[in-house]
């Protein structure tokens, strides 16, 4: 595991469907929304959509402009999918990425590297034991209540994770 402490590059077809979400969940009801993670609607339709990477200024706009130029009709496609397919499966499986406190903890972590002097034997041990630390296994979590569902039902409702 490497540690990365800033992004060089962006993919602009991420803040292109992003913008596509918004635009479309404003159609939905308030009761619906709370049942719709934005990240499952976008992760769907970028799954289904062209990368668009940029590491500059300038590149992020040109490829902004090139993505609403060539891709916007196939964006909102993807997108108004991703919506329906979202909320077909009722009962698809969700484990984050990451907890709450993990995001917290990865943030402090940052930090602390990044506040040590750069190039420093210092920096490159604390860098190296977080990673030995990071990488220690959790216990197993406990087992979900979906064991009871059939192995068919449960086949096609995880063909659906994104």
């Amino acid at each position: 595991m490497t540690l990365h402490l800033a992004k060089e590059y962006i993919n602009v077809m991420e803040v292109l469907v992003a913008e596509e979400v918004e635009n479309q969940l404003q159609d939905f009801s308030q009761t619906m929304l709370p049942y719709i993670r934005k990240a499952d609607v976008a992760t769907y339709a970028l799954n289904r959509l062209p990368c668009l990477y940029a590491s500059s200024k300038e590149g992020f706009e040109r490829q902004k402009k090139l993505g609403i130029k060539k891709y916007s009709k196939q964006i909102e496609v993807a997108v108004r999918q991703a919506l329906i397919a979202i909320q077909r499966d009722p009962i698809r499986r969700f484990t984050p990425l990451l907890s709450p406190e993990e995001l917290e903890y990865q943030g402090a972590l940052l930090q602390l590297v990044s506040s040590l002097p750069k190039h420093s034997n210092l920096r490159q041990e604390v860098a190296r034991a977080l990673r030995k630390a990071i990488s220690i296994e959790k216990p197993p979590r406990a087992v979900s209540p979906r064991s009871s569902i059939s192995p068919k039902v449960r086949r096609v409702s995880e063909s659906c994770l994104y």
